[in-house]
């Protein structure tokens, strides 16, 4: 009888939770210990102003998605009823996002990452999008943001939530569940969750046999800088995606 293919699940507890009901609904074991939690950061007023005062905001992630809707709630006082630019969302998981917290996007791009969706937001508006406001994590990448998109728009990076290391209760506990590597896979979904664990447990010193999933290219290049390249990589950063590229994985070590 095969036994069943065990992954480490190391995002924040409440999406670790909805990844894991996903991937075992394909086969997979879930161990689901977050390496991470987010924490919701209250934005200066002229922040906040700057992202009312753009055309279109681009939503990348479902922590953006309800850190934006939190923001838009928390001005409601203003007398908006309804969000005062477009939205525009990468992927499905963030457009659903949106959605549940009634704020559906205008636009659904797919692309690998912040930059490139911002690129696909100039070609597909022809340049119509002025000001582009981008909701994100403190620890996001912020180099693009500064040397802009190549033309006329302006990208106005306003962190609204901070993705950080889960402080350890017990520590010895934690250091011992990595070492034991009672696992085949373990899935990072972001460079802070990849850092938090390096801090832990070398990732080089992880046994061969172990795979480390990352759910796109930023992270993909965290895991490479800290010395363990990933073995799995989905094609566009969704769970879909990622579910597709670890079943193949998995059965490609099944045959091998």
């Amino acid at each position: 009888m095969t036994r069943d293919t065990v992954i480490v699940i190391t995002r924040p507890e409440h999406d670790a939770v909805r990844t894991a009901a996903i991937l075992e609904e394909h086969g997979f074991r879930c161990l689901v210990h977050p390496l991470i939690e987010t924490r919701t950061i209250a934005p200066s007023e002229s922040d906040r102003l700057a992202l009312l005062a753009c055309d279109w905001v681009l939503v990348t992630s479902r922590n953006a998605a309800a850190a934006l809707s939190a923001l838009l709630a928390a001005g409601a006082d203003d007398g908006a009823s309804a969000p005062p630019f477009s939205i525009a969302a990468i992927h499905e998981g963030s457009a659903a996002a949106l959605t549940e917290a009634g704020i559906p996007p205008d636009l659904v791009l797919h692309a690998p990452n912040a930059e490139a969706a911002a690129r696909g937001l100039v070609r597909d508006l022809g340049g119509h999008a002025r000001r582009v406001g981008y909701p994100c994590s403190l620890q996001a990448d912020d180099t693009w943001t500064k040397k802009g998109t190549g033309n006329a728009m302006e990208i106005v990076r306003v962190p609204l939530y901070s993705t950080e290391p889960v402080r350890a209760a017990d520590a010895p506990a934690t250091l011992a569940f990595w070492q034991d590597e009672a696992f085949d896979c373990v899935l990072v979904a972001s460079p802070t969750a990849a850092r938090a664990l390096h801090a832990i447990r070398p990732l080089p010193a992880f046994g061969s046999r172990i795979a480390f999933a990352a759910i796109g290219r930023t992270t993909a290049g965290c895991l490479r800088e800290l010395g363990r390249p990933p073995a799995i990589m989905p094609s566009e950063p969704t769970m879909p995606a990622l579910a597709d590229a670890l079943i193949h994985w998995r059965d490609a070590r099944r045959e091998s």
